[in-house]
């Protein structure tokens, strides 16, 4: 089974009609849980380098409608991790150290 098959059938494609031998069917469960592993993986190793909109406003002392501000002026743009709004640790260390000058 080709890695575009596998593909396709993940996007649902209606038009793809599938016979499977058991063995097929391992390697496309294989294929399904390496790619979530992969996609975890990378959604952690972002998160690990983000704050919450609340950790944010604390860390930088200010309101989360000066979040908001900033947001819409593009002085400090939040990333979207799924549906969570979240801010760069370098974006707010940026901002740190403006505040300090």
């Amino acid at each position: 089974m080709t890695q575009m098959l596998m593909d396709e059938m993940l996007r649902g494609n209606p038009q793809i009609s599938v016979n499977l031998s058991c063995e097929d069917l391992m390697t496309f469960a294989g294929y399904i849980m390496e790619r979530t592993k992969r996609e975890t993986e990378e959604r952690i190793a972002k998160e690990r380098d983000t704050l919450s909109a609340t950790d944010a406003s604390k860390t930088l002392g200010v309101t989360p409608s000066t979040l908001w501000r900033w947001e819409k002026s593009g002085y400090l743009t939040p990333v979207r991790i799924g549906v969570r709004k979240m801010y760069r640790r370098d974006d707010i260390d940026r901002v740190l150290n403006d505040q300090n000058h």
